[in-house]
């Protein structure tokens, strides 16, 4: 084993070490229970009930700020000198402006990579993320006009560069990327994450993280991205995400891109099938409807009928790498979810982790178990027979 590969595995193993007095604290469960198998067949002989709940009163939109176009800060510098990274230059005309809803043309160039480095190439560029878009380093969504491979992944037309402003050490999504990367099973999709130097119109940025966008794909989520003919035949990406309701095109009421959940005042955007051009809230009444059972029944704590509606290892995996690392977004934002026509839900990808470790710009370490405020796996923990199987995966 070379040095690096010695350094990821110490990593790994002390993780594991650091959170397990906390996840088990209190704990004393008989974790050699066998579990039943998860059928690959999704069984779901009738709808749940949903008649009898009183939805409650939805909070109050307000509205989110507008980000002005702008052009990003510069101060003209030399290169780094001796710096190891990666280089992505991005190059804009004199006088260009960037927001958050639009394409600004530019072009892109990756050299210092050996045999990565990329001639330039035509593509547009925006602001992307939420709170961190509005930060002075902000974090851009690149996409090409063709698609292209960056550091031997698949080729794509969308990639995305992580300012990690509010992680001081930058390596907070790097670090937990690997471990849900260790973590789950081969062919599980986990976004890449490469260290590089940012540099536009000739101006150093600062170190950025180069990521996969969050979309379906062969190399990416392994889902069919177009809507079918019905509801039934369609394939979902979704994402938890608590300021969709916020969406001025929204107004506050449910839209057909997002929706809420009928029970409690938790809210999902819908990124794929792509909600463009959609006249109807057909398709997203489906995937609304199949959100809300799954959680009555996992209210129900009916084991055999969880393990219908769930990829129960998939969701044990996504949280508890998510624990290890005590994200706090784990809780109401960024949380993705994924679910095949005729399939199960099923967690993933792992994504947003600059706010974990204790560190960050708004939050403090803390003891309990974070993932536990996500509604999902909160009331998951509640059933005897998940937190018994939790616990003995974590173990082995």
């Amino acid at each position: 084993m070379n040095k690096k590969n010695m350094c990821k595995e110490l990593v790994r193993k002390f993780m594991v070490f650091l959170n397990v007095s906390i996840l088990l604290s209190g704990c004393a469960f008989n974790v050699n229970q066998d579990f039943d198998d998860d059928s690959d067949k999704i069984n779901i002989e009738a709808g749940v009930d949903l008649s009898g709940i009183i939805e409650p009163e939805r909070p109050y939109h307000e509205g989110l700020p507008k980000i002005e176009p702008l052009a990003l800060f510069y101060q003209p510098s030399e290169p780094i000198e001796n710096s190891v990274l990666p280089r992505i230059d991005i190059t804009f005309e004199e006088g260009y402006l960037l927001s958050k809803d639009e394409y600004t043309a530019a072009t892109v160039k990756i050299s210092n990579a050996n045999e990565y480095n990329l001639d330039v190439r035509s593509a547009g560029i925006r602001i992307r993320g939420n709170s961190t878009a509005e930060a002075a380093k902000r974090p851009l969504k690149i996409k090409f006009d063709e698609k292209v491979s960056l550091f031997g992944h698949d080729e794509e037309k969308s990639w995305v560069l992580l300012a990690n402003i509010f992680d001081k050490t930058l390596v907070h999504n790097y670090v937990a990327y690997d471990l849900y990367d260790y973590l789950t099973p081969e062919g599980t999709f986990t976004s890449m994450c490469v260290f590089v130097d940012v540099y536009v119109n000739g101006g150093y940025q600062g170190v950025y993280t180069l990521c996969d966008q969050i979309e379906t794909g062969s190399g990416r989520v392994d889902i069919e991205g177009k809507r079918a003919e019905t509801p039934e035949k369609t394939d979902f990406l979704i994402e938890q995400d608590y300021r969709a309701y916020f969406d001025d095109d929204n107004s506050g009421q449910e839209g057909i891109g997002w929706f809420w959940m009928k029970r409690i005042n938790e809210c999902f955007v819908v990124k794929s099938p792509d909600s463009d051009g959609m006249e109807t809230t057909e398709y997203t009444d489906y995937i609304k409807r199949y959100m809300d059972e799954t959680y009555e029944v996992i209210l129900n704590g009916d084991w055999k009928k969880i393990q219908e509606y769930i990829d129960v290892d998939s969701f044990i995996y996504g949280f508890m790498t998510a624990e290890m690392v005590k994200s706090q977004d784990i809780m109401q934002s960024s949380v993705y979810f994924y679910r095949k026509a005729d399939g199960k839900l099923t967690f993933g990808p792992l994504w947003d982790c600059d706010l974990s470790f204790g560190g960050g710009d708004r939050y403090e370490a803390e003891a309990e178990l974070v993932s536990e405020k996500n509604f999902l796996f909160g009331a998951l923990m509640t059933v005897p027979e998940f937190k018994e199987r939790y616990i003995s995966t974590y173990w082995t």
